[in-house]
């Protein structure tokens, strides 16, 4: 178990991919000097977590409104202080009811400009 296991999620980055979730990630590590889990992690660090997720979004598509273990949410997000982009964007809605202290970021890209 390490020690960053049970700290929270500080930032919960809800906008989708292609509204700067790596440049948000990039600042988020800068400013809490700990990683914010982004897909870039999962597929170069944590392919394991890969069938964790999709344990998670089949909960999900099954209940939407779903209370989803926080047993595996902590073992997703041991060692980070926050989060952008997929696969957690898509579970921003209930990792707002494990994490409620954290703050949560949604970027929306333009179309008009």
């Amino acid at each position: 178990m390490s020690k960053e296991e049970n700290e929270p999620l500080l930032v919960i980055g809800a906008g989708l991919g292609r509204t700067g979730t790596k440049s948000l990630k990039e600042a988020l590590e800068l400013l809490y000097q700990k990683p914010c889990y982004h897909m870039d992690e999962l597929v170069n660090n944590h392919w394991d977590h890969a069938a964790l997720w999709s344990k998670l979004f089949d909960m999900i598509d099954r209940d939407p409104e779903v209370l989803l273990p926080e047993d595996l949410i902590h073992k997703i997000f041991d060692g980070y202080s926050a989060t952008t982009d997929y696969p957690a964007c898509t579970a921003y809605n209930q990792l707002m009811r494990i994490y409620p202290e954290a703050k949560v970021s949604l970027a929306e890209l333009n179309f008009m400009i």
